[in-house]
């Protein structure tokens, strides 16, 4: 009998040593709110139809970013939202005139708003980040030296071309690695956007079908965290 006691008690004991292990583990994870700044170098081109020949552009991005790290499901997963001004477009390559150049800079407001996955919880980790992006063209800047002189035989009719469609969208995605030390996370990451919307009108009559723009940016920032 008093062997049957002592399993009794050992069982209740294990029982009631175990429930704070169990809750421990449940509340390992705490989710964390970033706020910081973000900046960085892009690339960029348009996909116009018909097309047209080009070279990257490079250009800049720099802005705000709120990060909310929500649950540990096989590593970290959250959400985050920058707030940029960036500045890219296009420009023509001129293969037969090597010293005729035109250009376009065009400036947006963007927004990303992206599905942020990190791969655990310590202070050294690589991210992922997909979803969609938004933007609003805030104007442009032709750089050229194209005249009545020298525009014989080149590609000309989307230079006087205005932005008809200001808002623009599209998918965008990257990876990159981080460190987090004491409150703040220090990060890199390279990243991709293609546009779904087009800046000038693609009807029918209209002369092109299509004009998305792709970029490519390799970003750093700094984050408080919360």
């Amino acid at each position: 009998m008093n062997r049957l006691y002592t399993k009794v008690l050992l069982a209740l004991l294990g029982l009631f040593l175990s429930v704070p292990v169990a809750h421990a583990q449940v509340q390992r994870f705490k989710p964390k709110v970033m706020l910081g700044a973000i900046g960085g170098i892009n690339l960029s081109n348009v996909i116009f139809v018909p097309s047209i020949p080009q070279t990257m552009k490079r250009g800049f991005d720099s802005g705000l970013v709120f990060r909310a790290d929500l649950d540990d499901y096989f590593g970290i997963w959250g959400i985050w939202v920058e707030v940029d001004y960036s500045r890219r477009g296009w420009k023509d390559r001129i293969d037969d005139k090597p010293d005729v150049y035109y250009e376009r800079e065009m400036n947006y407001i963007q927004v990303p708003v992206l599905t942020h996955y990190s791969t655990d919880a310590g202070p050294f980790r690589f991210t992922v980040g997909v979803g969609p992006q938004f933007g609003y063209f805030m104007g442009d800047k032709k750089i050229t030296n194209i005249d009545a002189g020298n525009a014989e035989g080149l590609i000309i009719i989307h230079h006087n071309k205005e932005v008809e469609q200001k808002f623009a969208w599209g998918l965008g995605g990257g990876l990159g690695a981080e460190y987090e030390w004491r409150k703040m996370v220090f990060g890199a990451k390279v990243t991709y956007y293609q546009g779904l919307g087009d800046f000038f009108n693609n009807a029918r009559s209209e002369t092109f079908g299509k004009s998305a723009e792709q970029i490519f940016s390799g970003k750093a920032y700094v984050l408080f965290v919360f």
